[in-house]
């Protein structure tokens, strides 16, 4: 049996190392009426420009003119040409006198002579023009002339490189009639290139077309037999086929029978090659048919027509026509989605019948496909058992092949070509969006970087997408007027709801209702600003993600829903949060630009929900380094279930990858029960009909670990408590009280975890050259219908660390004026700025109330904003937590105003910080101190007593606000994770 030839890696880069000699300038040499002829008034630079842009080719050449031979050998002297392109009349020398001198100066330049008609060569003795003359062209009035001889001194030059480089295909032309070949090559070249750009392969982008352009095949030009048999010789292996006229010179003679006996050797060499004969002998068919090979007549008045013919029914840029031995036809693919479909169904002697004559390499060949055609073309039918195992075959590795194919790149959507092999997509044009770019990023690191090796069992990918660009939401904004309201002090819910009601461009509907066809599974739709995830602010949490079940078994449904969550991350551009965090920056609400994520929702299904076994955050750079772990042994945070809990700063496990056994928050049963999660988030799949929400829940439950035992989801990350020996054990094998503890993940390596955070955060810090943080999601188990573990990255993102070196000891003269003192802190410099305090009541602190007191916080922060006074915020808890128990549960735009936040102790819950929610990102990426400040804990200090009896500017029932007359000194030691905050007079 046959093994998959594309188990290797594929190589397919390499088309910006083509063509590397291109013609840049040429030297046109003429009388004035000559060029004038030409240049058609004068417009031969604008004429290339045309030609040029028609085939979407990267340039045109820069063409100089002179009148006469000795200008034009000045020119040469002073000035680098790649050719020269003369006409026959110069005045003052003989044409045959002009390239001699020329090849003098310039050896390796190509000199081509430009003719009216072909009289003008009996005059000159053509045969005798060789080696002033490297070539002679008929002018015809068709100005893709200039662009023939320009490609054919390329593809002279280039074809060595190119073959080696990358087995790109030529086509030999066997001419000795300057007439016939003059009028041929354009309508080849033409042709070759515009069905090359047509046929490229599925999906991919402008500028790989371009790119491919180079790998178009080269037109290799003979005039007699000797040459057509060296370059044969010498490019055999890469021949795509063969046209030759019936008679021209064979050892210095006309033969009329060297096109026939040319064929006849070359037939020898290659049985399938294609080829053609053309004659101005019609009764040359009869030996063409007994050769089995086409024929053209040169008198014939359609023989450009019937030449552009050959070329695609031969050379592989028409549709692959599925044909049996009687001549039926079977079927018709145009393109790769179309190929693949038809080898699951076409008849098995069809597949033979191709297979035997090198039609399926020969087609691949002519989309630049090089690897994949040169992997098949040596196999034969009998290398397999039957014709389903030559069928199994192809499927798979053209499977194989279209999945790497993707992988890596950024491919432009196409309702045509768009099927689930489309692993990343740009729907429109503008910008991916800082999240977008980002994933593509990634993708293309996971491309380059192959981890099969490392991690074999462990599929480690970004799962497939589709991003809606910017210029959607352009045109969106645009047409549905909506700028006045967006920018506007309107609720969050009157922005939704005018941004609901309004239309998406009939363009996106469009692509949204091909890629639905296609997409089945379910979705998360999320934001992916211009300004989200940058280098120095990269904004987290700001704008709304939703997941839909996309499981309605009415299409137009499912394409409402999916437009409807489109709609609402456009309205989160302009929500509360956004405004106030884009207030922070140099950004202005209005530049802001909205791309939109639609990816595939990684998990298993288990009944009527869906969710990841593992999801979380990893961090290469760690802001709180316990027990011996360094601040560059990275962190993560990881749940059962969506990583909606840690995003929002409910219960997780932390970890660094580098130390996977040390867990700080599990000291003692005790802490176990406290912080270990007991409830998960997942996707349910029972509520087709639910459209998204403004809050970003809508479609999603929130389940008991008793149903991630039913669903056998627990096994890998559970443990068990039992109360009886108070007593945390790994594993769900005994009874007891379920927790996640990630023990079977961490401890035993049923699942490589830490070893792929370690790999992939190192990665990402060389790719981006600064600490980053992933978003992934996990399943340490191959579900149904998955042949292997997943890790799929969701989302990539720098993080912002301060460097600036501070000596706190040093800054601490009088220890009596120290309000705070912390060694857990994040951030790292000095806050000097700081003259109001906010903090909440202790005397009147109640967990049951801390979404008022998230309320009265909201006011407060929005009137000390316009104000413009930065202020020190303090409280119990977790700030920014989801859960109202863990803290007090405020937005990012409820404290944007802050400058430093300190989190103190619950009297009777201890609460770790997140280092995962978007809250945490958004603190480092403004560089907000950030003080855990635990009272409890050794050398930690809250002067309570002195925050209590400062003049009260306002209170409220659970919020004091002080205004101080100097400011205080804030200093971070972000190396040793040290802070401490002075009061004026108490600092150095």
């Amino acid at each position: 049996m046959v093994k998959n030839p594309l188990q290797s890696t594929l190589s397919f880069s390499g088309f910006d190392q083509l063509m590397p000699f291109r013609i840049r300038d040429i030297l046109l040499v003429s009388s004035l009426y000559d060029s004038f002829i030409v240049e058609q008034d004068g417009r031969l630079t604008e004429l290339l420009l045309s030609e040029y842009a028609q085939l979407n080719l990267s340039y045109a050449p820069l063409v100089t003119r002179v009148s006469s031979g000795e200008d034009a050998l000045a020119q040469l002297q002073e000035r680098h040409f790649d050719l020269v392109i003369t006409m026959t009349r110069l005045g003052d020398m003989e044409v045959r006198d002009f390239g001699r001198q020329a090849k003098a100066l310039c050896p390796d330049m190509p000199v081509v002579l430009l003719v009216y008609n072909t009289r003008e060569l009996a005059h000159l003795g053509e045969g005798t023009l060789k080696p002033d003359i490297d070539r002679v062209f008929a002018w015809r009035g068709d100005s893709r002339i200039l662009l023939a001889i320009i490609k054919s001194v390329e593809d002279q030059k280039n074809v060595d490189h190119d073959t080696e480089e990358s087995a790109v295909r030529c086509l030999l032309l066997v001419e000795n009639s300057t007439r016939f070949y003059s009028s041929y090559l354009p309508i080849i070249y033409t042709e070759i290139m515009r069905q090359t750009q047509n046929l490229m392969a599925d999906g991919i982008d402008v500028m790989d077309k371009l790119l491919r352009m180079r790998a178009r095949p080269k037109i290799l030009l003979a005039e007699d037999y000797e040459e057509a048999e060296r370059l044969f010789a010498a490019y055999k292996k890469y021949m795509l086929c063969v046209i030759t006229d019936a008679r021209y010179k064979r050892k210095g003679q006309i033969d009329p029978k060297a096109g026939v006996e040319f064929i006849r050797m070359v037939k020898r060499e290659d049985p399938d090659l294609p080829c053609l004969l053309q004659s101005g002998d019609e009764k040359r068919a009869k030996e063409a048919h007994a050769l089995a090979v086409g024929f053209l007549h040169k008198s014939s008045p359609t023989l450009l027509k019937d030449l552009r013919g050959f070329i695609m029914a031969n050379l592989g840029f028409g549709d692959f026509v599925f044909t049996r031995p009687n001549g039926a036809v079977a079927g018709r693919a145009s393109d790769l989605a179309a190929m693949a479909r038809l080898l699951k169904e076409v008849p098995a002697d069809s597949l033979r019948y191709h297979a035997n004559r090198n039609h399926f390499s020969n087609w691949f060949m002519a989309r630049t496909e090089f690897e994949l055609a040169m992997r098949l073309r040596p196999l034969k039918v009998s290398h397999f058992e039957d014709a389903e195992g030559l069928r199994d075959f192809l499927i798979e590795t053209l499977r194989a092949y279209r999945e790497l194919l993707q992988r890596g790149r950024v491919a432009d959507f196409s309702r045509k070509h768009f099927d689930r092999s489309s692993n990343f997509v740009r729907i429109g044009e503008g910008s991916l969006g800082g999240k977008g770019r980002g994933l593509a990023f990634v993708n293309a690191l996971l491309s380059r970087f192959n981890l099969r090796q490392p991690f074999p069992h462990t599929h480690i990918f970004v799962p497939p997408c589709a991003v809606i660009a910017t210029g959607y939401f352009d045109m969106f904004m645009e047409e549905n007027d909506l700028l006045g309201l967006a920018l506007s002090e309107s609720s969050d819910e009157e922005i939704a709801r005018a941004f609901i009601h309004a239309r998406l461009p009939e363009e996106v509907i469009d692509d949204l209702t091909a890629f639905l066809d296609e997409v089945k599974y379910p979705l998360a739709v999320r934001s992916s600003s211009l300004l989200e995830d940058s280098q120095h602010q990269p904004f987290a949490g700001v704008y709304t993600s939703h997941m839909i079940p996309n499981n309605h078994p009415d299409d137009s449904m499912r394409l409402e829903q999916l437009c409807h969550a489109v709609k609402l991350v456009y309205a989160s551009t302009y929500n509360r949060s956004a405004k106030a965090y884009l207030r922070a920056t140099p950004n202005r609400t209005e530049e802001e630009k909205m791309a939109v994520i639609i990816q595939q929702m990684v998990g298993h299904k288990h009944g009527d929900t869906m969710y990841p076994g593992i999801a979380g955050v990893a961090q290469s750079y760690n802001f709180y380094p316990v027990h011996g772990i360094r601040p560059e042994d990275g962190s993560a945070s990881v749940v059962l279930g969506l990583g909606k809990s840690v995003m929002e700063g409910e219960r997780s496990l932390w970890f660094s990858p580098l130390h996977p056994r040390t867990l700080p928050q599990f000291g003692t049963p005790e802490d176990y029960l406290k912080h270990a999660q007991r409830e998960f988030w997942a996707l349910d799949l029972a509520q087709p009909e639910v459209f998204a929400r403004l809050d970003g829940n809508s479609g999603l439950v929130r389940l008991d670990l008793e149903q991630a035992e039913r669903d056998g989801s627990l096994g890998p990350v559970g443990s068990v408590y039992q109360p009886d020996n108070d007593a945390v054990y790994d594993g769900i094998s005994r009874p007891g009280v379920r927790l996640v503890t990630m023990a079977g993940v961490l401890k035993t390596g049923i699942f490589p975890l830490p070893e792929v955070l370690e790999e992939l955060l190192e990665l990402g810090s060389h790719g981006m050259s600064a600490p980053v943080e992933i978003e992934f999601a996990a399943n340490p188990v191959a579900g149904e219908g998955h042949r292997r573990r997943e890790f799929a990255v969701l989302q990539i993102r720098p993080l912002v660390v301060g460097r600036e070196e501070i000596n706190l000891n040093a800054r601490i003269e009088d220890p009596s004026g120290l309000l705070v003192y912390s060694e857990r802190v994040l951030g790292n410099g000095i806050i000097d700025e700081v003259r109001d305090v906010v903090f909440v009541r202790p005397d009147t602190f109640d967990r049951s109330y801390t979404p008022e007191t998230a309320r009265e916080l909201r006011s407060l922060n929005e009137r000390l904003r316009k104000e413009g006074k930065p202020y020190l915020l303090i409280g119990p808890g977790r700030w920014g937590s989801r859960d109202r128990w863990l803290g007090i549960p405020v937005l990012w735009a409820d404290i944007s105003w802050a400058r430093v936040i300190v989190e103190t102790g619950m009297s009777d819950l201890k609460v770790e910080p997140s280092q995962g929610s978007h809250f945490f990102h958004n603190l480092t990426s403004f560089e907000v101190g950030y003080f855990t400040a635990h009272e409890d804990e050794a050398s930690t200090v809250v002067d309570w007593k002195w925050f209590m009896e400062q003049p009260c500017e306002e209170e409220t029932r659970f919020l004091r606000h002080i205004h101080l007359d100097a400011p205080l000194h804030v200093y971070l030691d972000g190396r040793e994770g040290k802070g401490a905050i002075l009061r004026h007079e108490a600092s150095a």
